[in-house]
Parts: C-alpha cells; structure tokens; sequence
C-alpha cells in the first residue's frame, strides 16, 4: 500500500487495518508521534491529513489512503523549525496536555485590519499569519517569532506569558422540588398498605335456585386469611340468613368433593326457604 508522509510517497507491507501510529513508528521510523490514551483524545499520537490534526492510533491505514498525512517530522518548512519543534527543543521534552495541572496555550499572530468584529470566531479574512507557537505554565514566548523565551530575555519586546496556573475545585449543589412530594406519596402508600396486614380477607357466594313453592339458597365462603375464625363467622352469617328468610338448613348433597378442576369453597350451606 502506498501512503504519502511529510511529502513522500512510502510503500509499506501491512494490513488496511493497521493503525496509522503503528505504521509511522514502525514500518516508517517516524516516532515523533507516540501513543497516549489508545482512544484519540489526548493529543500525544496526533498527525496533520489534508490539513486537519486527528488521532493516529485508532485511525486505519486505508484512511489515509490518497491523502497527505504530515508528522512532526514534517513540519520544517526550508529548513526552518517549526514552533512546536522548537518548543520542544527549549524544553527537551513534550509539553503534553494530559499532564495534570500542566496545560499550555498554543497562540497564533495575525497582521491587518479587522473586517467582522460581532462573531466570537476571528476572520482572518485579508489577514496575514505573522507568527504562531505554543507556550507552557511559567512560560514566556516571543510574539515575533513563535519561539520560547530563556528567562530575562526580553526578546523583540512583544511577549506573551503564561504566568500563573491557580488550582480551583468546582462543586455543584442541587435540588430537586419534587423529592419531597415523590418521599411523602411513598410513605403514603406504605401506610396504605399497613391495614392489609391487620385485615382478614373473606369471599361469600349467595345463590338463589328455584325449590317447589320456596327458594334455595346455597351460601358458600373463602377465607384469604384467619381461616379458623371465618369457620365462626361463616356459621353466624347463615344462621342469619336462615333467620330472616325464615327457612331452615339442608345438608349439601354436592359437598361430596371438589371436581379436577373445581376449588371447593372453605364453607359452603344450603338454606330451603318457604
């Protein structure tokens, strides 16, 4: 496969789905860009493709395919360095921004007249790029040139510095307005549900058939719970029912057994009526 790095066309021998980064160090020698996070984000693997910077080790090699891919190798342009690789030279080591409390300000020059001044974006627009570079914590670079400044030199005069990093916690304290309400609805129904363990479920049938002159009622009951005590109950609500139809109690001749797909109430009555 051919790939076109800092100007060259390279053939390398590698699968399509070989990571870009694995291919610039190892097959091509170019080990300026290293590996970081594994996932894009921190900066250390990053390339220029066609003028734009992205990860190089989760970016396969049939990506670049066609494209112009650009290391930190690459940058010099006649024979002059870049201001990140002289950066890098006056402080003999990366600047990376995923090293805790260790940021930089990369900054850029620009020479003419402002045309749009109401978008929080600069137009460069008729603009001319005088200089750009990168400068760390305690840093001072030369606006001219791009380049690190040795403390007490002044430069060409037009510096810019990062002076200070001041550590800073950030908390967030919230409320939610309906906690309370969503709290009290559920003790609601847990008292609600309170009385169900006290209470004795029961289920009594009444069913009125046809008997010569009178009527029968057969009475049957369930008890959910407390089933000893319904027995009691059960036998008080028939007699009361035998009392004001003013009949009497007949054994029930179906009371022989549930069938195979029948459940037989706990108690069950018959009362003939006149």
């Amino acid at each position: 496969m051919i790939v076109e790095v800092n100007g060259v066309e390279r053939a390398v021998e590698v699968a399509a789905d070989t990571p870009l980064l694995y291919v610039l160090r190892n097959d091509l020698g170019l080990v300026g860009s290293r590996y970081g996070c594994g996932t894009g984000q921190c900066g250390a693997c990053f390339v220029i493709v066609d003028g734009k910077a992205m990860p190089s080790c989760d970016a396969p090699l049939w990506s670049v395919a066609g494209k112009s891919v650009t290391t930190v190798e690459g940058l010099a342009k006649g024979g002059a360095l870049h201001p990140v690789q002289k950066a890098l030279l006056a402080e003999q080591e990366p600047q990376a921004m995923l090293v805790e409390f260790d940021p930089i300000i990369r900054f850029s020059v620009w020479e003419g007249a402002l045309t749009d001044l109401s978008t929080n974006r600069l137009d460069t627009t008729g603009l001319d790029e005088v200089s750009s570079g990168i400068v760390g914590a305690g840093r001072t670079a030369d606006l001219a040139d791009g380049a690190a400044l040795a403390a007490g030199d002044a430069g060409s005069g037009a510096t810019i510095s990062f002076t200070e990093l001041r550590q800073y916690s950030v908390f967030q304290v919230g409320r939610d307005a309906g906690v309370p309400l969503v709290l009290a609805a559920a003790i609601l129904v847990l008292v609600g549900l309170l009385p169900a363990l006290y209470s004795s479920r029961r289920k009594v049938w009444v069913r009125a058939d046809p008997d010569g002159d009178g009527s029968l009622l057969r009475v049957g009951g369930l008890a959910m719970q407390r089933k000893p005590q319904f027995e009691e109950e059960f036998d008080r609500l028939v007699g009361a029912l035998v009392s004001s139809a003013g009949g009497r109690r007949a054994p029930d001749p179906g009371a022989g057994g549930p069938g195979p797909d029948q459940r037989e109430p706990e108690e069950h009555e018959k009362v003939q009526t006149p």
